[in-house]
């Protein structure tokens, strides 16, 4: 599609923020949210959904989508019908859980109340809910989670406890019309006492206002959005209920949200890139900020997706990065800790669960898109999960965020038809280009210029990655500040930055096809050196060094088949019917798609 001229909130407003040039500063954080009416005080469910959205869930169940989502939770619940019978009997640790591989799926999680308040909304059966109470007070007297980081009382550490508020949360808002008044009062009293008093390692008490604040942290580190996250949502879900302070929650929630715009511009960037790295993002992200931003605006109309493309890029990333490999979703991870892997890690809490609550933090318009990206590069074929790995909360969220067409199964769209092919994130100079989305020969060039703000871990991988046709290479380390960038609706592109020298570096990204390779990249710059040449299945990439007017470049050609040569001819460098000349101290490409960047 052709890429629209709209400023960054009237895109956004539309659902495009594919469409949009980036965003100035001065647009607004939130939007008021479509059609919502406020809530009012003892009015639930408010979360996720609305009480009149409840006859389209209860629909939704009878669709293959909602059947197949709901079996996946009872089975996460251990059967869905009755308490689960294996329980974590470590006690809680900093880092490094012990029981949570050994456990088998089913045992109890912190989230096993959401999962049964979410079967007690659709059916309407109240012991649904009096299992979700007896999970909270199994919550509240101690018992850890399946990885005993996660409790209560006396957390690992002070960022585990907001993904601890999040599943007290759901159950909380899912169940309140069947619990008993005293019951909630006791819910909501527990919420304004929690100090976690006996917690090992906090130098501070993690009140709410502690956890709102980050106790501390820097918005840098993986730990500012599990704090804040989670917060953000406990207080939204009891807010005006009986028993609550409101004059308190307010301020809690005010800082919550003051910290939000300060995690999505000097921890997060503008499209994703998180300062310590992709997995510490994950961290960040999964553990209560995404699924934040879809309770601010359910139940306090105020909508951040839409405003910016700050809060969407947490997800709408994943999206760009992932390439399938071997029946398992990869991305470059940069060298923090993790790996190449998406899931490698489960069934870890905080590295599962960005389709399932990242669906509901995108535009609708886009949500297709992130559900296609899901079932041909993360779950191929059978689609069973649903991004519902181990966790109950996840294929709660799975359940009410899943996109489904007028037959009941799930709606997808190629993003390439929605989504831009060359991607920049301002605030940490981090880039992604990529040829489309089909198969495992997708092809994805990555770069990372290696400013903005940063957290306690320093990335270690700062080169140009590129992945394609099954073959991974670097193409050197460019760095400093963007001085010219200029896309194509392919996905060409070319970059210009000055290091902190002066001396400049350009990189070409020219998916066109005229040089005869699917790929061409050419650097010109000391940064820019060929990494290992790589072949395979036929494919292969192929690097080569030469003299352009006075100038060294290196080029890169990735195929299959024959590798087109490159040769300089007068003062340009031509490879099969593309040219690359100099225009001061840019590349410029003969054949280049329409321009739509500055």
């Amino acid at each position: 599609k052709k890429l629209i001229p709209l400023s960054c909130v009237a895109a956004a407003a539309c659902g495009l923020l594919w469409a949009a040039p980036a965003c100035s500063g001065d647009e607004p954080w939130f939007v008021p949210a479509k059609d919502h009416v406020p809530v009012k005080a003892g009015e639930h469910p408010r979360l996720l959904f609305r009480k009149h959205d409840v006859p389209a869930l209860r629909a939704k169940a009878e669709t293959p989508v909602g059947k197949a989502i709901l079996a996946r939770l009872r089975k996460l619940l251990g059967g869905g019908e009755a308490m689960p019978t294996v329980f974590n009997p470590n006690p809680t640790v900093n880092i490094g859980p012990k029981g949570a591989a050994k456990l088998p799926v089913g045992a109890f999680t912190i989230s096993h109340g959401a999962g049964f308040g979410l079967l007690y909304v659709l059916t309407g059966e109240a012991k649904y809910a009096d299992l979700a109470r007896q999970c909270v007070e199994k919550t509240f007297s101690g018992q850890p989670d399946r990885d005993e980081r996660y409790a209560w009382v006396r957390p690992g550490t002070g960022f585990r406890l907001g993904t601890v508020f999040q599943g007290v949360a759901l159950a909380y808002d899912l169940c309140y019309d069947a619990w008993d008044e005293a019951f909630r009062r006791r819910v909501v009293q527990a919420v304004l006492a929690c100090d976690a008093a006996a917690h090992q390692h906090a130098t501070r008490k993690l009140t709410l206002e502690n956890m709102a604040r980050a106790n501390g942290y820097p918005p840098g580190s993986n730990h500012y959005g599990a704090y804040i996250g989670g917060t953000g949502i406990l207080v939204l879900a009891v807010q005006g209920d009986g028993g609550a302070d409101d004059d308190r929650l307010a301020k809690v929630l005010a800082t919550v949200e003051k910290n939000l715009k300060v995690l999505l511009t000097r921890g997060f960037g503008d499209h994703g890139w998180f300062a310590e790295g992709t997995h510490p993002g994950r961290v960040s992200s999964n553990t209560g900020v995404v699924p934040l931003l879809q309770s601010l605006t359910v139940a306090a109309g105020r909508d951040y997706v839409s405003a910016r493309p700050n809060a969407s890029w947490l997800t709408l990333r994943w999206v760009m990065e992932i390439v399938p490999s071997g029946g398992k979703a990869n991305l470059p991870h940069r060298g923090d800790y993790g790996g190449d892997v998406l899931y490698a890690r489960a069934p870890m809490i905080s590295h599962a669960g960005e389709f399932s609550q990242g669906l509901g933090a995108v535009p609708p318009l886009l949500a297709p898109a992130v559900a296609w990206c899901y079932s041909h590069f993360v779950e191929p074929g059978a689609q069973e999960i649903y991004d519902a790995i181990m966790y109950p909360h996840h294929a709660v969220y799975a359940f009410v965020n899943w996109p489904v067409d007028a037959a009941g199964r799930a709606r997808e769209q190629n993003p390439g038809e929605v989504l831009p092919r060359a991607v920049e994130d301002k605030i940490h100079g981090y880039y992604m280009f990529r040829n489309g989305w089909k198969d495992a020969d997708d092809i994805l060039v990555t770069a990372l210029l290696g400013r903005g703000p940063r957290g306690y871990k320093r990335v270690k991988e700062q080169a140009v990655v590129v992945w394609g046709l099954g073959l991974r290479t670097t193409f050197g380390t460019p760095s400093g500040q963007t001085v010219r960038y200029v896309t194509a609706e392919d996905g060409s592109a070319i970059l210009t930055a000055k290091d902190g020298t002066g001396a400049a570096g350009t990189l070409a990204v020219d998916f066109g096809g005229t040089s005869g390779a699917p790929l061409l990249l050419v650097g010109a710059g000391p940064a820019f050196r060929a990494g290992p040449e790589a072949s395979a299945g036929g494919a292969s990439a192929k690097f080569t060094s030469l003299a352009v007017g006075g100038r060294a470049v290196v080029v890169l050609t990735m195929q299959k088949g024959a590798a087109p040569a490159a040769r300089v001819q007068a003062d340009k460098l031509v490879i099969g019917g593309q040219t690359v000349s100099f225009d001061g101290d840019k590349l410029v490409l003969g054949r280049f798609g329409p321009a739509a960047g500055r």
